[in-house]
């Protein structure tokens, strides 16, 4: 019995799915007014965005908050999953921040975004389909669009 050559580089292939090593990247600015301001920024980017904050720490800075995202090409502008030959998109992605602001010691701010982002996906191993939750590297477009609205949020 004759294996096609594509069967097996498809198998082959599938095997390096599992290396599969996101990088997580915390993305930064600095702004030239107080943490309040960029507190209050942060607040109504996660408001109208109906972002679910589930901890909230105003004294020390830290937010932790969750999203579940679309698929597609626009999940693909946030994130690389590392998807392709023998790791196919399943469902819907999500996406996890900590955001996190300093107040500097001259009166300017620091907010630093963390995301962290998932989607399920179906693994091809030996002639049948897994199911795993794949991490995936942030592009920084979301992100830096955070770090925008806060730049240019009038309070």
């Amino acid at each position: 019995m004759k294996v096609p050559a594509v069967m097996v580089i498809a198998v082959l292939l599938s095997g390096c799915g599992g290396g599969w090593m996101p990088e997580h990247k915390p993305v930064s600015r600095e702004y030239a007014f107080g943490k309040d301001q960029a507190w209050r920024g942060l607040m109504d980017y996660f408001t109208l965005n109906s972002i679910q904050i589930k901890t909230i720490e105003k004294d020390s800075g830290v937010i932790y908050a969750e999203r579940l995202c679309g698929g597609g090409e626009k999940f693909t502008e946030f994130a690389n999953c590392g998807t392709g030959v023998g790791v196919t998109p399943s469902g819907h992605g999500s996406v996890g921040f900590n955001a996190f602001v300093v107040e500097q010691e001259d009166g300017t701010s620091k907010v630093t975004i963390n995301a962290d982002f998932s989607i399920p996906v179906m693994m091809y191993a030996v002639f049948t389909n897994v199911p795993d939750l794949r991490q995936c590297s942030s592009t920084g477009t979301l992100e830096r669009s955070i770090l925008n609205h806060v730049a240019n949020f009038n309070s």
